[in-house]
Formats: structure tokens, sequence, C-alpha cells
């Protein structure tokens, strides 16, 4: 869970403002951090995809991504969160069924800039009682001492084979998370200021 900080320069005039109309400035915050947790979600959604590449709509399910806690006036703190589970491969799979696959293997693409072969793997019908029941996994059967390329995430699913994954969608947000808070706090403290302004007894006057 990552929440919307009040960086300081909206925090040295909500400080002011709070001394001054306590009541008017905890609203005007709460507006203001719901808001710009709002646009911070979709500004994340847009650097997450540039960085990984997850299916049309994926990261807009709310299982998965998106604002999480939203700020009240006795608690002032707006949350985006990032499912922590880890992506099955599956998900980046480019094309395939469980039956195709069995022989020709799976394409994967994590990159948005470029694809990887995958000869000896294969999709697979997830049985009930693993975490994800129901739906398509991604697994390799692997020899004792088989290593695979790349850094997969592996858990075995018995008889040699191995589920592969790759990262989570927390994961991919707290590495973009650092890049847009600069321009989130500037958002925040105008925002603060306008919803001050405007909540204020004749519009401030």
């Amino acid at each position: 869970m990552v929440g919307i900080p009040v960086f300081p320069k909206s925090l040295e005039t909500f400080e002011r403002a709070l001394a001054e109309n306590a009541a008017t400035a905890r609203e005007a915050m709460r507006l203001a951090l719901n808001d710009v947790a709002r646009d911070g979600a979709g500004k994340a959604r847009k650097r997450m995809a540039s960085q990984v590449a997850f299916p049309a709509g994926y990261l807009r399910d709310p299982r998965r991504f998106g604002v999480t806690q939203f700020a009240t006036d006795g608690n002032l703190v707006a949350s985006i969160t990032g499912r922590g589970r880890a992506t099955s491969l599956a998900t980046f799979a480019r094309g395939g069924t469980p039956l195709s696959t069995r022989r020709s293997g799976v394409t994967v693409r994590v990159s948005p800039s470029r694809s990887e072969r995958m000869p000896g793997a294969f999709l697979v019908s997830l049985r009930s009682g693993t975490q994800d029941s129901g739906n398509i996994g991604l697994a390799i059967r692997l020899k004792a001492g088989d290593r695979i390329k790349g850094k997969h995430q592996m858990k075995s699913f018995g008889g040699g084979l191995y589920l592969l994954y790759g990262p989570s969608v927390d994961q991919v947000f707290k590495s973009v998370a650092p890049e847009i808070a600069p321009e989130l706090g500037d958002e925040l403290a105008a925002e603060f200021n306008r919803q001050y302004a405007r909540l204020l007894p004749f519009g401030g006057k």
C-alpha cells in the first residue's frame, strides 16, 4: 500500500490554514487528497504500462490496482494499492491454448519492447486448490539441476512441473511511484489552495 503523502509545500499551507479555520482546512485537504489520488492512479497506470506489457484493461481491475483508501476529515490519508501477488507469466503469453502449446511452446512479452520464446513451456488449466484456481498458468518441466534463463519466479506444481510468474503489480507500481511523486506533490498543493479558497465564506473574500 502506498499512501499519497502530504508534501512539504502543501503541508506548510495546510498547517497555516488549519490554525485559522480547522474544519475548512481539513475538508479542503480531504477533497484535494482524493482528487490527486484518482489522478495519481491514472498517471501510475500509464507509467506501469510503459514498463511492463500488462494486457489492455488489466490494471483497471480494482482487485489488482487502484485507489483503495479515500481520505476522510478524520483521517487525511488516501492510498493507491497494487496487488502484491506475483503475476502469472501466462498473463503475458501471446496466443495459444493449453493443448496447442504442448508441442509448440509459448511466446511471452513482459517487456513492451521485446518478446521471449520459451520452447519448453506450455499453458495449463489450473485445478482447484491453487491460488489461481480456474485460470490458465504457464508451466515448464524441469529435470534435476535444470535452470531457466532469466529471473522468472517459480512455484512447484508437482511431477517436476513448475508454474512461472512475472512481477507483481505492486512491484511495478513501487518502481514508478517515485517518478510521479513530485508532480503529485505540486498538484496536491494547488488543489488544496483551490479547494480551501472555494470553501471559505464568500469564496475567501
